[in-house]
């Protein structure tokens, strides 16, 4: 049920007091304040605690860090250049020798020029009637003399 209007209200046509003006200012102004005392603490603290002395210099090692091992050395390659030349050489005898991938199926691989040069002279090959077969899995490199 509605409460009935305050004689006041009846007099002047409307309610005089729906907010209280000096309860809104008191509460701006202590909201202010307590920013302010919140800047002035996150300013002077850094500076209270350079002045203080520490308790002590370092804190004692953890019997964890005291026993902690040595992690082992890198692996560091002692002739990279050697190292370089050999990976090349090896990729580069791949690229320009003869060598079977499937004997039974009759794929063999050949070099690059000369791959080239069979292209130039008979063409693009066509592909065969019919679906694609299915791609072959990849089990590796196989090594040079096989």
């Amino acid at each position: 049920m509605a409460e009935p209007p305050s004689p006041a209200a009846e007099r002047l046509g409307y309610e005089p007091k729906d907010v209280s003006v000096r309860l809104v200012l008191l509460t701006v102004l202590s909201g202010l304040l307590v920013v302010a005392l919140s800047g002035a603490a996150l300013y002077g603290l850094p500076r209270l605690y350079a002045t203080l002395e520490p308790v002590s210099p370092e804190p004692p090692l953890s019997p964890l860090e005291r026993l902690a091992p040595e992690p082992p050395p890198p692996q560091i390659q002692v002739e990279p250049a050697e190292d370089l030349a050999t990976y090349l050489a090896r990729e580069r005898s791949i690229l320009e020798s003869y060598a079977w991938r499937d004997q039974e199926a009759g794929i063999a691989r050949i070099p690059v020029e000369r791959a080239m040069q069979l292209l130039v002279e008979r063409g693009w090959p066509q592909p065969a009637a019919g679906p694609p077969p299915p791609p072959r899995p990849v089990t590796g490199r196989e090594e040079v003399g096989q």
